[in-house]
């Protein structure tokens, strides 16, 4: 459905090869735009007949101040669908005021692995069982969450590990090739090994 997209900033603390530089607006982020026009844009999508709002980053969840006044704004209009894009690094210790929208949103989390060296291979990062840990507590806490997964030649040997983890945990999977990026991105190392189709016969 059409919906507004609001990068809360450009700061992430992973570096996924995949990902477009500054995060999914795939441009600088030099400055921040005002929080009063950011509020007023949400009230004009509201308006306008638009039913979905996305907060994405960069990570979100390293501004939480921001996303949680960008959270509690949204949450008033009642759109139809309010959805946060977070890496998980951050979930643990924002969870008890994201708690507050447990029914209001739906949480994607990127999980582009659980074997420790491949997600760190994939993303810079070596915090895998504090993004875990944060998925399972926000599950607990009755958060929406969705996980989406980029495969890439790095981590195909491991996608069924990350499919059993949703499938046991009751939790929605989103799977992504690198075109689902705009196709900008041309690198060996990226390509998928086999059709999607072919994988998951």
């Amino acid at each position: 459905i059409p919906s507004l997209v609001i990068c809360v900033s450009s700061e992430c603390d992973m570096g996924c090869v995949y990902c477009p530089p500054y995060g999914e607006d795939i441009m600088p982020c030099n400055s921040l735009c005002e929080e009063q026009t950011i509020l007023h844009l949400i009230h004009v999508a509201k308006q306008r007949g638009i039913e979905m709002i996305r907060l994405t980053g960069g990570e979100p969840l390293l501004a939480p101040d921001r996303t949680r006044m960008l959270l509690e704004e949204a949450s008033k209009h009642r759109f139809a669908r309010l959805v946060l894009n977070t890496n998980g690094t951050q979930l643990l210790t924002n969870l008890d005021w994201l708690s507050k929208y447990s029914g209001v949103i739906e949480c994607k989390v990127s999980l582009d692995s659980l074997n420790p060296s491949v997600f760190y291979q994939v993303t810079r990062c070596p915090e895998l069982d504090k993004v875990i840990s944060g998925i399972l507590a926000a599950v607990e806490k009755g958060i929406n969450v969705v996980i989406n997964c980029v495969i890439t030649k790095m981590n195909i040997e491991t996608i069924f590990d990350v499919i059993t983890f949703c499938d046991t945990h009751s939790l929605d999977l989103k799977l992504f090739d690198v075109s689902d990026f705009g196709g900008t991105f041309r690198s060996r190392w990226l390509e998928v090994y086999q059709p999607l189709e072919n994988l998951v016969q």
